[in-house]
């Protein structure tokens, strides 16, 4: 089916004027033109992030991202605090492990919320840093990142947030709430092909980067700091992609990002109260805009309800979902391109495939 609509977390739907801009003639990535273009980028993304920090721009993942603000801060045997809610909050603390930091891992049961007291507890005067995620996407958990920055304020402990599912969807204040580094990327929230990631670093961050010893070549953010003053990047950079995210980020800026985010909010609830009148079941205590988990009535397999509504209705949703009861997950994405009538529609065709398969 060619009319395909994705509500996933990931890649997500993308407007046709933006799909275009990849086809455009490169331009050199030394000249002139690009560096007028890379401040533009830099000067938007600080909006997006809502900071005065510097924002860096990789071509990668938000993996790579990721790890590269480990790299770039930590040493091997520090410590730090990672809460583990789900996937994504599993991975910081893989990452971590993986270069010989001593993790402090907060498990939280799928679709429970952290508690602040819970970091408080852990805090001493060896932590380097805390790892947070924003919202745990596969869960659809929203995180409170501002009482945690509170705690962490006048602190040297770097508060270091995964906002890759949360960007544009989810306030993010990254310099009133005190993070250091806040990770993003193209794919979800900023409604863009997969393929760039970002990181906003404070003065406390670039700092720490000073005493960083881990190994690093491709993510040693010290040469992308030496670009700066020429808004350049070290390394060939995803020059269409960079097309594509200029424009995005013209047209957030235009409609204005608390506006895009209770945008965002308003097709949640509108595609919440939907289910809710189907009698399916809302699951996780702190929700997210971005993404939404349902219990299916027990005997649904959720994997069959996905497969028919793509094949019925051309509706394209993640098959994983966490814990024991995995197979009566519904997760649903409200990023990208999505507007009313894409929630009408998801509501329409969850209805008539939930009539097949009961």
């Amino acid at each position: 089916m060619s009319d395909q609509t994705l509500m996933m977390v990931g890649p997500t739907e993308i407007e046709q004027d933006i799909l275009q801009l990849a086809s455009k003639k490169m331009i050199y990535f030394r000249s002139p033109k690009f560096s007028r273009m890379m401040e533009e980028i830099t000067d938007g993304l600080q909006y997006v992030f809502q900071t005065q920090n510097h924002v860096f721009t990789l071509t990668s993942s938000g993996t790579g991202a990721m790890e590269a603000a480990v790299v770039n801060t930590l040493n091997a045997e520090d410590n730090v605090i990672s809460v583990n809610g789900g996937v994504f909050g599993e991975r910081w603390g893989k990452i971590c492990r993986s270069y010989g930091i001593n993790v402090n891992e907060i498990m939280l049961k799928p679709g429970q919320a952290l508690k602040t007291e819970q970091i408080g507890q852990l805090l001493s005067n060896d932590t380097k840093a805390v790892f947070l995620t924003v919202n745990e996407t596969s869960t659809g958990t929203l995180t409170d990142i501002a009482s945690i920055g509170n705690i962490l304020r006048g602190t040297n402990i770097l508060l270091i947030v995964d906002a890759i599912s949360s960007i544009c969807v989810e306030p993010l204040l990254t310099d009133a709430w005190g993070i250091d580094i806040a990770v993003a990327s193209t794919q979800k929230g900023l409604a863009l092909p997969p393929g760039l990631s970002f990181l906003s670093f404070s003065s406390k961050a670039f700092d720490r980067m000073q005493t960083a010893r881990l190994p690093k070549f491709y993510f040693q953010l010290k040469e992308y700091q030496r670009f700066v003053p020429m808004s350049q990047f070290p390394f060939t950079p995803a020059i269409s992609l960079l097309f594509q995210l200029n424009a995005r980020l013209e047209k957030i800026r235009h409609e204005g990002i608390e506006n895009m985010i209770q945008r965002y909010a308003g097709l949640t609830q509108k595609l919440r109260n939907g289910l809710d009148k189907l009698g399916l079941e809302p699951f996780g205590e702190n929700p997210a805009n971005s993404v939404i988990l349902y219990l299916l009535p027990p005997g649904i397999h959720s994997d069959k309800v996905v497969d028919l509504l793509e094949m019925r209705h051309g509706i394209i949703l993640s098959h994983n979902a966490p814990g024991p009861l995995r197979d009566r997950f519904l997760r649903v994405g409200i990023l990208g391109n999505l507007a009313e009538d894409d929630m009408t529609r998801f509501i329409d065709a969850l209805k008539d495939v939930m009539s097949r398969v009961k």
